[in-house]
C-alpha cells in the first residue's frame, strides 16, 4: 500500500544530491513506490536555489547542476503534488513563527503540511467505513531540519528525518 508524505526542501534535495539519507529519500520518492509526495509550491524555488548555490560554491560541477535541475523540474511537474500558497497558509505560518523558532519559509513549509493533513483528515472522515482504511490518509512530514522537525512534532505531525536513515 502506498503512503502519503509531505517533503520540505531540506529533505527533498537529498533525492538529487548525495547526502546522508539520500538512499532512503530516493526509495520513498521512487515512482514505483506509488507514494503520494506533497510539496509546497515554494519548494521549486528553494530547491533550485540550493542547487545553484552548490554550483557557485563548486560543490558540484556545471553539468551536474544542469542534470539535477532538469531532473528536479521534471519530477516537480510530473511526480510531486505541489500545494499552492494561500492566505490561510501564510496566516498559519505567521502564527507558527510566534510559537516556534522557525525561519519564514520553514513556517510556510510546516503550515502547508498542516493544511495537507487537514485535507486528508476531512477526506478520511468523508470516506465510507470499510472502503479505505484511515491509515491511507496519514501524512508523514519529512524534513532534514532539526528545528522544523521539533516544531512539526509539537504540532502533532508524524515526522521522519532522513539523517536518521543513513
Amino acid at each position: 500500500m502506498s503512503a502519503v508524505y509531505f517533503f520540505d526542501t531540506s529533505a527533498l534535495v537529498k533525492r538529487y544530491v548525495n547526502e546522508v539519507g539520500s538512499g532512503w529519500v530516493r526509495a520513498i520518492t521512487d515512482p514505483t513506490a506509488l507514494n503520494d509526495i506533497h510539496v509546497a509550491r515554494i519548494t521549486g524555488a528553494e530547491a533550485l536555489a540550493a542547487v545553484t548555490a552548490s554550483r557557485r560554491r563548486n560543490d558540484i560541477t556545471e553539468p551536474e547542476a544542469a542534470r539535477i535541475i532538469a531532473d528536479f523540474r521534471h519530477d516537480f511537474t510530473h511526480q510531486y503534488l505541489p500545494i499552492e500558497l494561500t492566505g490561510v497558509i501564510v496566516a498559519h505560518a505567521m502564527a507558527l513563527v510566534e510559537s516556534h523558532p522557525l525561519k519564514g519559509y520553514d513556517a510556510v513549509q510546516l503550515a502547508t503540511a498542516l493544511a495537507v493533513r487537514g485535507y486528508l483528515a476531512a477526506l478520511g472522515a468523508a470516506t465510507p467505513p470499510g472502503s479505505i482504511t484511515s491509515k491511507s490518509f496519514m501524512l508523514t512530514f519529512v524534513t532534514a531540519d532539526n528545528t522544523l522537525d521539533r516544531a512539526a512534532l509539537a504540532e502533532g505531525l508524524i515526522v521522519e528525518n532522513p539523517h536518521l536513515h543513513p
